[in-house]
């Protein structure tokens, strides 16, 4: 199934079928299983486990975003039921209600401890869709399209992404996810209804942008230069540049190199595929001056000394060149000497550290050298193994080069707009 064959529903998420039963002795009966948790027995409160468990680990995990958090908060919710007694009152809601109340309540203790609040995460924090039983990623045969849809949630507002997490993970209706963030349930609805209308429109673009950067990857094995380049011009004209370099050649380049990795295609080939790349990505460059060159602060812009993958790094200087910085690509594989001269002689406002392939230490080691060089500098991270990089070093992970104009411009003039290149 392809990203455009996902379906995505404003109705509220189904339930399964159950045998209706009145308010009334619902109440009665989730009364009555309270008092025997409440008297310790061990089968009533495996009976709300079993009932509870798959909607409290949705929830929890909607507020803390990690798997091994929402389950301490899962697990410490049930434990302070079971030894505590019961607080449960029918009079002021329903059993299920009061219950993931309680976890998320747990759930927002556990993730402040650990610094990682839903309110207060990166937005490139991962969404990991596919670890996640029983939602949306029913939908999604494998890995690699769940991660699809995960990178096109998290582009999403954060409170359209909070609202469809609880529909989706803690398969909740709109009247519970109203009464658990304190919200009318118009204000929820709206949300879903705009989360999910954007999310229709990413997928049709994913859709779009997989059909061009396989046709682009065929061009780069085939080692055809004409091909590559009407790829791109005919990729240009349903979708903005940036987007065409996040969209189409990065992810043509990143299948290159997963054949090489695993041995499908020769050093040769990957080579070639590079060169033919890299001379794209110099015709496209034109198409990304939105401003003077070299009218702006300086960055510098650099990866691990043990890190060869730089084309991320050689987009990331064309669209900050393309927009008035003034950029120093020192590249891959410098060693710390040679980052330090640099740091010392172009004084960059910025400075971008990018790794695809680099260990943390590796990064750390780095990023304290950046530090202690020139304090003054702000550090910006990109590439999958940046994010992560320890939080104590103020770092700002930016996981699209479609975000990373507004990013930078933020950082060094709060308050300055910019339209992308379009």
């Amino acid at each position: 199934m392809s990203a455009r064959g996902l379906r995505l529903e404003e109705h509220e998420p189904a339930r399964p079928a159950a045998v209706a039963i009145g308010p009334a002795i619902a109440a009665r009966r989730d009364t009555r299983l309270m008092e025997r948790i409440e008297s310790g027995d061990v089968s009533a409160f495996e009976e709300l486990y079993e009932r509870f468990y798959l909607r409290a680990r949705g929830v929890a995990w909607s507020v803390c975003r990690d798997d091994g958090r929402a389950e301490e908060a899962v697990q410490e919710s049930f434990t302070s039921i079971w030894r505590r007694g019961s607080t449960y009152q029918a009079a002021r809601g329903t059993l299920g209600g009061w219950l993931l109340t309680l976890v998320r309540n747990c759930a927002i203790d556990v993730a402040r401890k650990n610094g990682r609040h839903e309110r207060g995460r990166a937005r490139e924090e991962p969404i990991a869709l596919h670890s996640v039983p029983g939602t949306l990623a029913d939908d999604v045969v494998n890995r690699e399209q769940a991660a699809k849809l995960n990178g096109l949630l998290r582009r999403l507002p954060d409170v359209q992404q909070e609202v469809i997490a609880l529909a989706f993970y803690g398969q909740l209706t709109h009247a519970e996810i109203a009464a658990h963030l304190g919200l009318p349930q118009g204000t929820v609805k709206g949300r879903m209804r705009l989360g999910l209308q954007k999310l229709r429109v990413e997928l049709d673009q994913a859709g779009t942008a997989e059909r061009w950067h396989l046709a682009l990857t065929g061009a780069f094995l085939g080692g055809e230069l004409a091909q590559a380049r009407r790829v791109i011009t005919d990729a240009g004209t349903e979708m903005p540049v940036v987007s065409m370099l996040d969209d189409v050649l990065a992810p043509a380049m990143h299948n290159i190199g997963a054949l090489w990795r695993d041995e499908e295609i020769m050093v040769a080939d990957e080579h070639l595929a590079s060169t033919i790349c890299h001379r794209l990505l110099a015709e496209i460059s034109p198409a990304l001056q939105v401003e003077p060159a070299g009218t702006r602060e300086t960055v510098l812009l650099i990866t691990p000394s043990s890190e060869q993958h730089t084309f991320g790094l050689s987009m990331a200087q064309n669209v900050l060149y393309g927009a008035g910085y003034k950029t120093v690509l020192v590249g891959g594989e410098a060693p710390g000497r040679a980052l330090n001269a640099a740091l010392l002689r172009h004084r960059p406002a910025i400075v971008a550290l990018s790794s695809t392939m680099g260990r943390p230490d590796q990064l750390a080691a780095q990023a304290s050298a950046i530090r202690d060089t020139l304090p003054s500098a702000k550090l910006i991270t990109g590439g999958s193994a940046a994010q992560r990089l320890p939080r104590e070093f103020g770092a700002q992970y930016i996981g699209r080069l479609d975000g990373l104009l507004a990013r930078v411009d933020a950082i060094l003039s709060p308050g300055r707009g910019r339209p992308l290149p379009s």
